[in-house]
């Protein structure tokens, strides 16, 4: 599977023999850099900000690459307690959230003082769903962070403090079967009676 960078230049593949690739995307597919993990790619994550590229693995690594460099070098790492279904970085690239514990979201800090990746194995969670989460969107201003849970049927608001750290859960809805979740919005596809 691959995943576009936020301008469409480049392209991230990952196959099932746990190799990355990053690719121009306007110069004929040509291989930019590739690194190989070891262990199969589960969710590519872009960073808006920088040269970054999150990588969950099925075996619960979590690198965070350097897509600029030839060798994809690492920059952060982590190891969870199982698989990372799902990752999505906030829009100013400097936080990053994942599924870290199926109902459980784990959210990374920057360094205090900096705008760079802090450490990832000092995550904020997030407790509240009761099902598997399946879908994390960010706030465009990044303040806001919204998580799906199908089993559950719940959809969850988490509001973050401008010194990013995560405040509590604003708000939890119900009903009828929740699909999407997409940033600056949330979608819901639903039955006859409506959102």
């Amino acid at each position: 599977f691959g995943s576009r960078d936020r301008l469409g230049q480049r392209v991230a593949v990952a196959d099932a023999a746990g190799r990355i690739g990053i690719h121009s995307a306007d110069r004929g597919f040509q291989t930019l850099g590739q690194r190989t993990l070891g262990s199969e790619a589960a969710a590519l994550a872009w960073a808006s900000a920088e040269n970054r590229l999150a990588v969950a693995t099925r075996d619960g690594r979590l690198p965070v690459l350097d897509s600029g460099s030839p060798d994809l070098r690492e920059l952060r790492t982590a190891q969870a307690l199982g698989p990372i279904p799902l990752l999505s970085w906030s829009p100013d690239g400097y936080r990053l959230a994942w599924v870290c514990v199926g109902t459980e979201i784990c959210v990374s800090r920057p360094r205090p003082g900096t705008d760079t990746v802090g450490p990832l194995d000092d995550p904020e969670r997030l407790y509240g769903h009761r099902g598997t989460v399946t879908q994390l969107a960010w706030s465009p201003d990044g303040e806001r962070l919204a998580s799906l849970a199908l089993d559950d049927r719940r959809l969850r608001f988490w509001s973050l403090d401008p010194d990013r750290t995560v405040r509590d859960s604003l708000a939890t809805g119900a009903g009828a079967p929740l699909l999407r979740v997409a940033a600056g919005q949330v979608t819901c596809l639903l039955g006859p009676s409506g959102c």
